[in-house]
């Protein structure tokens, strides 16, 4: 019998570290950084007025950043520029596996190739313009760029927040931080899915377009596909496999070179390398690796996929080509504005078209896909729309599919609900509902595109692009769940509005709202919550918003389906908990596999504003990198169990009994401790009855109530009205409001065969025999109390130790009284 609560419930954990920057204060607990203003209002105030006044140097700094970059850019031989950069970025990223180990200034580095080819294109080449590198002007120019985005991510927002609370009349600090977050993010991420993923996304989304792709280019998607393959393993792999192969043809001439050298010591050194290499045919070889290593082959886009001039030319700038990132006004030449490199991902310089960027070339492809062939062939529009809609609204379900293989899916659901300002009856479409268990899912798809142009220039298009791929499906979804309550028995209808099912609102446990966007919102999906204009028009509530890309993650780390439905509720209750700010939504997965119920644990730290996980992506990072560079190697992130739960939880996953989530629900809950307890505890129960002959149970209280049997094959199981009146007895005493009864069923191995379970609570005790069971119970306190005894030794119990008859109390409140 477990008799150990959980050790951090009712009281506070203390920080690990805690440092002050000026008036903010950083406490960290393990990979929670918690962040606090010690600021007063007076002093908040005056930081205010002097951020304010500070607010046109910062942007006249920017401006000269921005200046000085193009000045020194002009310089340059364009593509020297960009393969410069672009080893500068690869030596910072150097044995780094996850994003949580890049500083600000690795970040940089990687804005500063899209930002330099973005000049570029927009600044015609000066005549004078040298293939020769000069490091002090490299220096300068990197040191321009640092400085630029340095400003924009920092001095710049707070002036700018600073500027506007004090002069404007209806100043509102949540739009401002939604408009701030939006900038922020338009400047800084990239890579809206997991590499080994961007070849399949683009698979989905554009084979349907075959057709027409062929007729405008004269190459298939296939082919397309390929290319961007062999592109993308340039982009990765091909500059490390270049140093491996060189070192492994230098090792080749260096030990023929000491032979040659010994027998020839007034040979040429030059020569005799030239003859080794010849010899040896390496001259092949070595030219591609020299076009690598030295020469742009690695970046060459024709080189490396064959595509056709006319494709080339549809996705490239020439230098000088595209003026209006330099057009007057706001944000000229700025990172905030919107990057050529987004509009068309290559840089063609004399009949060389290149490609130094894969996460803008991977995030933008297909909608500049999508617009370029529209733009061609105008009467596409609408088929384009119809095979996206179709494409985007499979898809999810494909991916649900793989997570809850045995689930009962409606897709496209009619049902008649009230609708509009007149609140009329009409009939409205819900796009799936997924149910599994007790446990359903409401879904919603939005194929929509998340607006290209930058919230700095656009804002009221990125609200609406919110609106529509956030709020729209969310308030859909929430039509449903009204309807589903409005009545005991609800309806549902196929487009031809025939009846294919009736549902009961009471048959639901737990019910998951869930929206799914073709385009990537990562980090918007894991703070929709915080943002006014999702939260206000919900009503605040729980929203489940993921995108397709994190949906086929969620498809590859979930092996369990009740695992993955506990994972939801928890995720509903991180919905309802503001004190957790994440940046990614997929950081909620990485936060459920190492800490379970991390709520729980955000709870129990400093009781001040926010606590914000940090570094817990890694784990699945690690996996993503092992799975593109060796998959053997590639271990999947999962949440530790011990043997005996995993165990149950195999078989549940694999049976079809009614309230196996519940269950489940029950053992997912436990805290790590008590889980290794659990299992021991069923170890201990089949060692002991295997040398007593009989079923012994044993029972957990606190934050676990469940009491176990353990029926072996060989040993007499008593009927099950016998193990329900032991249940009954034990929940009196304890006082639980419901109790698990788990029957394990294992055969002369000690291998599981079954499971039997029942949730019980004093309600289920019939009226007649309430007194007949208080006895049972008073005689099983006694029992437990005398094998305590036996078992310890001891001659008394202490007045303050937990009561062995197990209730949960202190002794002197319970037995010993």
């Amino acid at each position: 019998m477990s008799k150990k609560k959980h050790k951090n419930k009712g009281r506070k954990i203390k920080p690990d570290q805690v440092e002050h920057i000026g008036p903010l204060r950083f406490a960290r607990y393990g990979k929670y950084v918690h962040v606090q203003n010690l600021l007063d209002e007076q002093q908040l105030n005056e930081i205010i007025q002097k951020s304010a006044k500070e607010f046109p140097n910062v942007c006249g700094t920017i401006d000269q950043s921005v200046a000085c970059v193009r000045d020194l850019v002009k310089t340059f031989d364009p593509l020297l520029l960009l393969q410069c950069g672009f080893f500068t970025f690869v030596r910072s990223a150097i044995g780094k596996t996850s994003e949580s180990e890049y500083e600000p200034e690795d970040i940089i580095k990687h804005r500063m190739i899209e930002y330099i080819q973005s000049v570029i294109v927009s600044t015609p080449i000066q005549d004078d313009a040298t293939g020769c590198f000069d490091q002090a002007t490299w220096d300068k120019l990197y040191n321009c760029v640092m400085e630029l985005y340095s400003n924009l991510n920092l001095s710049y927002h707070i002036s700018h927040s600073a500027h506007l609370k004090l002069n404007s009349d209806n100043y509102d600090e949540n739009f401002d931080e939604l408009f701030v977050t939006a900038q922020m993010l338009w400047t800084t991420v990239r890579g809206k899915r997991y590499q080994i993923y961007d070849i399949p996304h683009l698979e989905s989304l554009l084979l349907p377009h075959d057709e027409i792709f062929k007729e405008l280019f004269n190459v298939s998607i296939s082919e397309f596909l390929a290319g961007l393959k062999r592109l993308q393993w340039n982009l990765t792999e091909g500059l490390p496999d270049a140093v491996i192969r060189i070192k492994e043809i230098n090792e080749i001439i260096k030990s023929d070179l000491q032979k040659e050298i010994t027998n020839n010591d007034s040979e040429d050194l030059p020569e005799i390398i030239k003859n080794i290499v010849r010899d040896k045919k390496l001259e092949t070889v070595s030219e591609e690796l020299f076009g690598k290593f030295i020469g742009f082959d690695l970046f060459d886009v024709k080189k490396n996929t064959n595509f056709p001039d006319n494709i080339l030319n549809e996705l490239s700038f020439e230098p000088g080509e595209y003026l209006a990132f330099y057009e007057p006004g706001k944000y000229c030449g700025w990172p905030l504005r919107l990057l050529p490199v987004q509009i068309r991902p290559f840089l063609k310089v004399g009949e060389k078209f290149c490609c130094f960027d894969l996460y803008n070339l991977f995030d933008y492809l297909y909608r500049v896909i999508q617009r370029l062939i529209i733009r061609l062939r105008p009467d596409y529009k609408n088929i384009w729309n119809e095979k996206q809609k179709l494409v985007s609204e499979n898809l999810p379900f494909e991916l649900f599919r793989r997570i809850l293989p045995k689930a009962h899916v409606f897709r496209s659901v009619y049902h008649r609900w009230r609708t509009g300002k007149d609140n009329k009856l009409n009939w409205c479409e819900t796009d799936g509902l997924i149910i599994y268990d007790d446990h359903l899912i409401i879904v919603e798809v939005k194929g929509g595109a998340f607006t290209y142009t930058p919230p700095a220039t656009d804002f009221p298009s990125y609200l609406n692009s919110i609106k529509s791929l956030l709020l729209k499906p969310a308030e859909q979804a929430k039509r449903f769940l009204d309807y589903l309550e409005s009545d005991s028995y609800v309806e549902i209808f196929d487009s031809k509005q025939n009846p294919i099912a009736k549902l009961n609102r009471s048959q639901f446990r737990h019910i998951t709202l869930c929206c799914v966007t073709l385009d990537s919102l990562t980090t918007l999906a894991a703070q929709h919550e915080s943002i006014p204009l999702v939260n206000n028009g919900l009503k605040a509530y729980p929203i489940w918003s993921v995108s397709v890309d994190d949906l086929r993650v969620y498809a590859d780390i979930f092996t369990s389906p009740l695992t993955f439905l506990h994972f939801l509720q928890e995720r509903q209750r991180a919905y309802q908990y503001p004190r957790l700010s994440t940046n990614d939504e997929l950081e909620h997965i990485s936060l459920y596999l190492t800490h379970n119920r991390y709520v729980d644990l955000a709870d129990s730290l400093h009781p001040a504003d926010k606590v914000t996980p940090t570094g817990f992506l890694k784990q699945i990072d690690q996996y993503y990198h092992d799975l593109m560079i060796d998959p053997a190697s590639a271990k999947k992130p999962s949440q530790k169990l011990p043997s005996r739960i995993r165990e149950i939880l195999n078989f549940l996953d694999d049976s079809e009994l009614q309230g196996r989530g519940k269950a489940a629900t029950y053992l997912l809950d436990m805290s790590g401790e008590n889980r290794r307890n659990f299992s021991a505890g069923i170890e201990e129960a089949i060692r002991r009855q295997k040398v007593k002959k009989r079923l012994i149970p044993f029972s957990f209280f606190g934050e676990t109530k469940i009491t176990v049997f353990c029926c072996i094959k060989g040993i007499v199981v008593p009927p099950d009205e016998w193990k329900r009146e032991y249940v009954f007895a034990f929940l009196l005493r304890s006082n639980d409001k419901e109790r698990l009864s788990l029957s394990l069923f294992f055969d002369l191995n000690a291998k599981l065969t079954d499971v039997e379970y029942d949730f019980l609570s004093a309600k289920d005790i019939p009226s007649n025999r309430i007194q007949e069971i208080k006895a049972l119970s008073a005689k099983q306190a006694n029992d437990y109390i005398r094998a305590y005894l036996n078992e310890t030794g001891k001659k008394k119990i202490g007045r303050n130790e937990v009561c062995p008859c197990g209730s949960g109390k202190k002794y002197k409140k319970c037995c010993g009284k």
